[in-house]
């Protein structure tokens, strides 16, 4: 359901409700995603790197999108949120989130790789501590391979938690540096079964 400025002034006047109209435009548009035929034009990588996964890119479609053929078992399928779509692997691995806003007014699309290890901050509901982990994505439910210590918020040196934070995951990363110096790359370490 790709509406044009028409179409949704039309469907908005008939339903009386222009912001659900723009809504539903925005779901469509999640939906066109999942068809798997095609990919932003506009992504953090080369094409060049993506088909040496097995990617087959073709024409492109319009501005926006670019016809591709995903190769074996990859496949997209959309969030909870209409802009939003993952890109996982044959392995069921996430490997790229996709951005899409469908509306007529500001149509885009950007495909954005993902690295096999990340950082992620650790915010209790209580606010007590800061904590960083660092995961991997190649594991199912993002195992966790490292830990920093737990900094209390309300601690005698005074610092904030916007601080701690920092030193936290400064730490995790200084960790992921050592063990793995190329983790920032999308398309490094993902064959490695460890």
């Amino acid at each position: 359901m790709n509406f044009g400025a028409l179409e949704v002034l039309i469907d908005a006047l008939a339903t009386g409700d222009a912001s659900q109209t723009i809504l539903n435009q925005e779901k469509g548009g999640q939906k066109d995603m999942e068809r798997v035929d095609r990919l932003p034009r506009d992504m953090n990588c080369t094409r060049g790197q993506l088909e040496a996964l097995g990617f087959v890119f073709h024409e492109d479609i319009d501005d926006v999108f670019v016809a591709v053929t995903l190769p074996d078992g990859w496949a997209i399928k959309g969030t909870d949120h209409s802009m939003w779509s993952t890109l996982f692997d044959a392995d069921g691995c996430v490997r790229a989130n996709i951005f899409y806003k469908a509306a007529f007014y500001d149509r885009s699309a950007r495909l954005s790789m993902v690295s096999r290890y990340h950082v992620d901050a650790v915010y209790p509901d209580d606010n007590s501590y800061r904590q960083a982990i660092v995961k991997d994505r190649r594991k199912y439910d993002a195992h966790t391979l490292f830990e920093t210590d737990k900094l209390m918020v309300d601690n005698e040196d005074g610092l904030s938690q916007y601080k701690l934070g920092g030193i936290v995951a400064d730490a995790a990363e200084e960790w992921l540096v050592e063990k793995y110096p190329d983790y920032r790359d999308p398309f490094a370490y993902w064959e490695d079964e460890s």
